[in-house]
């Protein structure tokens, strides 16, 4: 009898643990991609973060000063890709993941204004030698 009474309660336990175990969540991979851009022979480097395919936010640098360290990424326009700050906007071209990062134009970078926004950089080809250099 006692050896039932152990086996009912050792099954028991062994469904209640097996109904508790919990799947965990696949944690997102998180990388970072860097990308020089000629924007009206300017050059604009952005450093983009990723979690998988998808861009997070990204740090602009111009004339070796950093612009905006750390623009999250916006859906508001889903044609252009933008990261958005109070004071810059950074927008890339359509089509922009984690693998078409460095073939991927800009568009645009504008500074927020009071009354007007000022552009600072347009028409950014991506620099495929320079790009290639900075992330080896």
């Amino acid at each position: 009898m006692k050896l039932v009474k152990t086996l009912s309660a050792v099954a028991v336990i062994a469904v209640l643990s097996a109904c508790s175990a919990s799947k965990k969540e696949p944690q997102p991979v998180k990388s970072e991609k860097t990308v020089v851009y000629s924007c009206n022979k300017r050059a604009v480097t952005v450093t983009y973060q990723f979690e998988n395919q998808e861009a997070t936010e990204a740090k602009v640098v111009m004339r070796k000063k950093v612009i905006a360290e750390s623009l999250p990424v916006s859906n508001v326009d889903k044609d252009f890709p933008s990261f958005i700050s109070d004071k810059y906007i950074w927008s890339v071209d359509s089509g922009f993941s984690l693998n078409t990062a460095t073939a991927t134009d800009g568009v645009m970078l504008t500074q927020r204004g009071k009354k007007v926004d000022r552009i600072l950089a347009k028409n950014c080809k991506v620099n495929a030698k320079a790009t290639a250099r900075a992330n080896q």
